[in-house]
Order: structure tokens, then C-alpha cells, then sequence
């Protein structure tokens, strides 16, 4: 696998296992409902974004 991946991939999956497993909803259960599915929605969303922008400033460095 190339180098240049696996930042990103890396990136992916820990937006992903924030989604599946939800490790931020006792910390946020004590702000009211709702806060713990919010908090791990954009935590999740941007690793996923990161790992975006990473992927197009390797592309840039490239070509």
C-alpha cells in the first residue's frame, strides 16, 4: 500500500468507529438529549473531512 494512504485510511476508519460505536454519548448525556448523537456526528464528520483535505494536498504535491 502506498504511504501516501495511509493517513487517510487511517483517518476513515476512526470517523467510522466513532459513528458505529459512539464513544462520546456519556460525556455528552449530561448537556441534554440529543447532544451525544450531535457530538459523534461531527466528530465523525470531520475525520472524514480531514482526511479529504489530505488526500487533495497529496494530489497537489504530485502533479
Amino acid at each position: 500500500m502506498p504511504r501516501k494512504l495511509v493517513l487517510p485510511l487511517i483517518l476513515i476508519s476512526i470517523g467510522v468507529l466513532i459513528e458505529l460505536f459512539h464513544p462520546f454519548n456519556a460525556m455528552a448525556a449530561t448537556l441534554g438529549p440529543g447532544w451525544g448523537d450531535l457530538l459523534n456526528g461531527s466528530a465523525g464528520l470531520a475525520c472524514l473531512v480531514v482526511a479529504l483535505v489530505v488526500v487533495l494536498i497529496t494530489r497537489k504535491r504530485e502533479g
